[in-house]
């Protein structure tokens, strides 16, 4: 069985706080506020920004599968210093089109790493087969 579904060209763009990180004071939470903006901004006017949202790094939770069932852990990273601060979802007709959006993420410029993956419809069943 393969996965191959319909085409399609969602990215989705996943910020990680790593180690060298320099998450802002509070005096420059707007600065950097404006930065996202201006890159959404530029996103939108290329037609390729879907959606995004910051994410809570300081409280989550994480559910682990054990032998007694499924089991609910404080959490804000799977890797331990390395919290997933925010996600973006950005439309693109070729790998290396999401990846200059994401290299060009404010996050990137303060220490963060972004991981770029491309989404796999959930919509449309998966060929079988072959």
């Amino acid at each position: 069985m393969s996965l191959t579904g319909a085409e399609n060209d969602l990215y989705a763009l996943l910020l990680y706080e790593t180690d060298g990180y320099e998450r802002p004071a509070a005096e420059e939470a707007m600065t950097r506020y404006g930065e996202f903006s201006e890159w959404v901004a530029e996103a939108s006017r290329l037609g390729q920004f879907v959606t995004g949202e910051d994410l809570e790094v300081d409280r989550g939770w994480m559910v682990v599968p054990t032998a007694a069932g499924a089991q609910i852990e404080a959490a804000t990273a799977i890797a331990p210093d390395t919290p997933l601060s925010g996600i973006f979802f950005v439309r693109a007709d070729r790998p290396e089109a999401a990846l200059e959006l994401a290299r060009n993420l404010p996050h990137v410029k303060y220490g963060g790493r972004v991981l770029v993956q491309k989404t796999i419809p959930t919509d449309v069943p998966p060929e079988t087969g072959n």
